[in-house]
Formats: C-alpha cells, sequence, structure tokens
C-alpha cells in the first residue's frame, strides 16, 4: 500500500465534487506492451481514503491524477508499485493537498 505524498503545482482548497481517480501505466496481453495506458478509473473515495483496485490484467500502475467534477487536476504523482499479476490488489492512497 503506498500513500501518495502531495505533489501539486496549484494547491486547491475546495470542495471536490464527484472527482475522479485514474491510473495510468504499464499493461501487458496477446497484443503485448502497452505503455502509458489508463489502468483504472473510478470514483475518487477521499482524501487518505483507500482506494482497493483490483488488476484485470499483468500491469505496472506507474502515476496517477484526482480530477474533480469540474475537470480541475487535483492531484497527481508516481506511484512506487511493482508488477500486479491478475486479481492481485492495488492499494492507493493520495493524501490531501496543502493550501499555499
Amino acid at each position: 500500500e503506498a500513500t501518495i505524498p502531495r505533489p501539486m503545482t496549484e494547491r486547491l482548497v475546495r470542495p471536490l465534487g464527484n472527482a475522479t481517480l485514474i491510473v495510468t501505466g504499464d499493461r501487458w496481453g496477446v497484443w503485448g506492451q502497452m505503455i502509458g495506458e489508463e489502468l483504472f478509473r473510478v470514483p475518487f473515495a477521499g482524501w487518505s481514503e483507500r482506494h482497493e483496485l483490483r488488476a484485470e490484467f499483468r500491469c505496472v500502475p506507474r502515476r496517477f491524477v484526482v480530477v474533480d467534477g469540474d475537470g480541475l487536476v487535483r492531484a497527481s504523482g508516481r506511484t512506487q508499485t511493482p508488477t500486479l499479476l491478475p486479481g492481485e490488489p492495488f492499494l492507493l492512497r493520495v493524501a490531501s493537498p496543502v493550501a499555499a
């Protein structure tokens, strides 16, 4: 399980409203290796809340982004995750951004 630090260039303190968590990385399948693919797209559970995602295929999650209901990026960063096999959990917590 990784707790991601607060890497943001613009720190916004306001309600999220219908935010989405998107995780991208590399995946493998019968077609070979695909780099920079979207691996997960789920409703954002909240700052510091545990997101448990299950791999559907062999993959390496590399980056995440939290996008609010207005399309603004509220958090983003890298993940430190080894290769996941199908069915393995990917646990992620995104720390709350700090006001500038």
